[in-house]
């Protein structure tokens, strides 16, 4: 049940592809009584999905290796900004989020999905950002994955790699696989082994 809050008024901060804005607000304390006026600055982003292309008759998944620029310019970042990462995206106005996942599944690999299943929806950064992602995992055949794949409308340059069951906690280890979503959708995967 959300706790009591108030919106006192915002600032856009930016607007671009995506958008930040300040919002001014108080909220209410577990003490009792509210918050001093607080600022705080998010990134606002529709909400998304991610699909685990899984092959179930050959242990393996189907993800995309792309270039991140948040890890190529993290000075802290030591790997490559190139990540794999499974198929994901916004959901677009009025579309479900079954719809997007498909979707995002024949741009990003190339490849129909069936037996879709929905995991469960979470935010990816609630201290400064608005997006939730639902997780879903989708059976495919990875003998039909390959190539490069993307819309050259949102210059995707997406490698399409087949990955075996066995060999994700190494891509994990050597920094492949590096963001949050796809880390929390392996650790997802190797509990249903």
């Amino acid at each position: 049940m959300p706790k009591d809050f108030l919106i006192e008024r915002t600032e856009p901060c930016y607007t671009g592809f995506f958008k930040a804005t300040r919002y001014f607000l108080r909220h209410a304390l577990h003490r009792g009584g509210m918050s001093a006026l607080l600022s705080r600055e998010v990134f606002e982003r529709h909400d998304a999905v991610m699909v685990i292309p899984f092959d179930v008759a050959q242990q393996a998944v189907v993800m995309i290796e792309q270039f991140r620029p948040g890890a190529a310019v993290n000075s802290g970042h030591t790997g490559s900004p190139w990540l794999l990462e499974f198929p994901a995206g916004m959901i677009e106005p009025g579309q479900s989020a079954e719809d997007a996942a498909r979707r995002e599944c024949i741009e990003e690999i190339g490849l129909p999905v069936t037996n879709l299943e929905n995991l469960y929806t979470y935010f990816t950064s609630p201290g400064g950002c608005s997006e939730r992602l639902t997780l879903f995992c989708a059976t495919v055949d990875s003998s039909k994955a390959g190539g490069i794949q993307g819309l050259d409308s949102e210059h995707e340059d997406l490698k399409v790699v087949v990955v075996k069951l066995a060999d994700l906690e190494a891509q994990i280890q050597n920094g492949a696989i590096a963001d949050a979503s796809t880390l929390l959708a392996v650790q997802w995967l190797l509990r249903q082994k």
